[in-house]
């Protein structure tokens, strides 16, 4: 992401993976979600104020520190409008006692609002740079000192709430839940609660990281990370049937042989044709094909749906496999 502050000059603004960050998602409980909905933490709302206002536009009268030293932009009556229309649906006449409508809807998000409060007023405020920045000329985007793109700041909305584990997104207009998708529910969730146990141990961690790079933007460690965890898991079955496999088995080796063992029934074998294939050919291929080579010459890009088809093909494996195992 790049900001531009006039003449000339572009700022980097880096998302970094720190280490607060890290430890605190590996401190989770087991078998617990990847993702928590209960609270938006403190850091994640001064985040999302300030692309707010890069989105939109700081209002002429605001007097809030962050900005005193900042351009001055001509956005006040797009913040007087988000401000009545959150004022309206709560059923208040003012948020926090600040006299500029910028002021007392951000002061408010960030040191007040409930969690249901700041998701209300986050999908208002994404509506808005979706609807309305999204679609101003270049001379508007001067004008109101608007310094960060529409789809960037959508884009960062949602990086930037994976980041900090909270399980909302911005997408089609709507705030939703991350576990209302059905493929989360029905996949990750259950992979996450069988993983709690101490015998996947080393497959709950290799997953979870992968969902980690996910939430940081980074899709090409997170294949490689979906497939340590399918190949572990072969492993541990493997091993607790006593079935020989070399140390550095691949997937596609160690899928062969749970097949070759009679791991699927061979009653239902017909019906599963297509799941080994795509046991076979899904995670692994994806991995091999996008993320396990060098990149030669031109820079290699994982899409993010890759990633997230990568995550649910995993999960989904790796509950299969183990209830086929236990059988």
């Amino acid at each position: 992401m790049i900001w531009n502050f006039g003449r000339n000059i572009e700022v980097p603004i880096m998302r970094i993976d720190l280490y607060s960050t890290r430890a605190r998602l590996a401190t989770r409980q087991k078998g617990a979600d990847v993702y928590q909905y209960e609270q938006i933490q403190k850091p994640v709302r001064v985040q999302l104020v300030q692309i707010f206002v890069a989105a939109l536009g700081p209002s002429e009268l605001t007097q809030a520190s962050y900005m005193r030293r900042s351009k001055r932009g001509e956005s006040q009556s797009t913040w007087d409008t988000i401000h009545m229309v959150v004022c309206r649906e709560f059923g208040r006449h003012t948020l926090s006692n600040n006299r500029d409508s910028m002021d007392d809807l951000l002061s408010f998000f960030e040191h007040s609002a409930t969690t249901e409060e700041c998701l209300d007023i986050l999908e208002v405020i994404c509506r808005f740079i979706e609807n309305w920045a999204s679609k101003l000329q270049e001379y508007d985007v001067e004008r109101y000192a608007i310094t960060q793109s529409a789809n960037d700041a959508i884009d960062e909305v949602n990086h930037r709430l994976r980041r900090g584990g909270i399980g909302f997104q911005y997408e089609s207009g709507d705030i939703v839940r991350v576990d209302s998708q059905m493929l989360h529910q029905s996949a990750v969730v259950p992979a996450l609660q069988l993983l709690a146990e101490e015998q996947y141990r080393t497959v709950d961690e290799e997953y979870r990281n992968a969902h980690q790079h996910y939430r940081n933007g980074e899709f090409e460690p997170c294949l490689v990370e979906c497939l340590k965890s399918l190949e572990s898991i072969l492993k541990v079955i493997c091993a607790a049937k006593g079935w020989v496999a070399p140390p550095k088995a691949t997937a596609s080796v160690l899928l062969s042989i749970v097949f070759e063992r009679g791991l699927v029934p061979p009653a239902i074998s017909g019906q599963l044709t297509a799941l080994r294939a795509t046991l076979e050919q899904g995670v692994p291929t994806l991995r091999n094909q996008l993320a396990g080579h060098g990149q030669g010459p031109v820079a290699r890009k994982v899409p993010e749906a890759i990633a997230a088809y990568a995550l649910h093909l995993t999960a989904s494996s790796i509950v299969l496999l183990a209830d086929l195992a236990r059988a």
